[in-house]
């Protein structure tokens, strides 16, 4: 597994290579300390099978550098790590298409084991951005890592899962690329659909979900175990 550090505090940096150092063999990292580096890197190199980018890059406010990676490079996985933390920012960051928020008052382990969450290909969302009420077992900052739930070895069984939904084949289809953090532009485009008929699929999606929005879509369908889809 390839990650690409995206942050300008080079403590960070380091606190972050030694954190994904200790995951073992099979991981390596390469770091960039501002978002034109970072793209050098990706127009380079499209073997990276995930970005930790921070939002704090000079240049950008809120989730701008997100969406601007996003922009430019819209089937690479991204991940936000971040020191703004507050349930807006993490559903923008979301609703965005990333695929997942990690804050950086997380312990060590809890980084490590939401790297792997999301590299099965989960969503990691936070604690403190899941609604109704659901009591989660994904960790509080500074919380027990071990608590996360462990990735499936293999994928879900699809047809179980869209029955258990609720879904038709297409909205279940919908939905997958939902949780890959793709846009209802490029969902249209990888099912040849039109853009007014991929808008209705994830309207029925989230009736049908009983969610309000896609980001609690892609944390229901995460937690019931749908990977993304490459």
């Amino acid at each position: 597994m390839r990650i690409l550090l995206v942050d300008d505090h080079p403590l960070i940096h380091e606190a972050l290579a030694v954190i994904l150092s200790s995951q073992g063999e099979g991981l390596t990292h390469e770091s960039a300390s501002s978002f034109e580096q970072a793209c050098e890197l990706l127009h380079q190199d499209a073997g990276f099978d995930l970005v930790l980018l921070d939002l704090g890059l000079p240049g950008f406010d809120g989730i701008g550098a997100l969406q601007a990676l996003r922009e430019r490079f819209p089937d690479q996985s991204v991940v936000v790590i971040s020191a703004q933390e507050g349930p807006d920012v993490i559903h923008a960051a979301l609703d965005a298409g990333a695929m997942g928020f990690i804050p950086k008052t997380f312990q060590p382990a809890a980084i490590r084991m939401a790297v792997r969450f999301v590299a099965a290909g989960g969503v990691f969302v936070p604690q403190q951005v899941l609604q109704h009420g659901a009591r989660s077992s994904l960790p509080m900052p500074g919380g027990n890592a071990a608590q996360i739930p462990a990735p499936e070895t293999g994928l879900a069984d699809d047809a179980r899962l869209r029955t258990e939904l609720g879904l038709t084949p297409r909205q279940f289809d919908v939905l997958k690329f939902l949780v890959r953090g793709m846009s209802n532009k490029r969902i249209a485009l990888r099912l040849e659909l039109s853009d007014n008929t991929v808008k209705a699929h994830v309207a029925a999606v989230l009736r049908t979900l009983d969610v309000s929005n896609r980001t609690e879509a892609v944390v229901m369908a995460s937690r019931r175990g749908l990977r993304a889809v490459s």
